[in-house]
């Protein structure tokens, strides 16, 4: 019987999970939202222009120390526009170019500045309190 209940848990747990996934992916509003520990999605204020259409929706993934390269974690964390630009590209899909970050409107870079620092805090459920603190803020 404990075997039953406890499958009845995970699956509780699964499924509430995938709702979760659901709610972020059809999520249009600017700011951070936390999809996993190793994942979080920006919506920008301003989409980028590119081609034939306009993006607005980035997933940025945890930063791996490879893709640090020679850049400093604090200057990424104190922000810094070079930094920040030449990391960017290595931890976000789609793809985005140094120029494009760099072009940016503030309250958008800002955001992906969060997005890249939110990974050298501790546990998701921090990551998802300080995204939504900053998706309030920039609001």
């Amino acid at each position: 019987m404990a075997k039953k209940e406890n499958d009845t848990v995970v699956n509780t747990v699964e499924a509430d999970i995938h709702e979760t996934e659901a709610q972020i992916a059809e999520t249009n509003k600017p700011g951070i939202w936390a999809i996993d520990n190793n994942t979080v999605k920006i919506v920008l204020h301003n989409p980028l222009s590119r081609a034939s259409r306009e993006v607005d929706t980035f997933r940025v993934r945890k930063p791996k120390a490879s893709d640090l390269g020679r850049i400093s974690i604090q200057n990424i964390i104190d922000q810094v526009p070079t930094a920040v630009a030449e990391v960017a590209p290595r931890v976000m899909s789609p793809v985005i170019t140094k120029k494009e970050i760099l072009d940016m409107d503030l309250p958008d870079f800002v955001l992906v500045c969060s997005a890249i620092t939110l990974f050298f805090t501790n546990g998701q459920q921090k990551r998802a309190e300080v995204a939504q603190n900053i998706t309030d803020s920039i609001e």
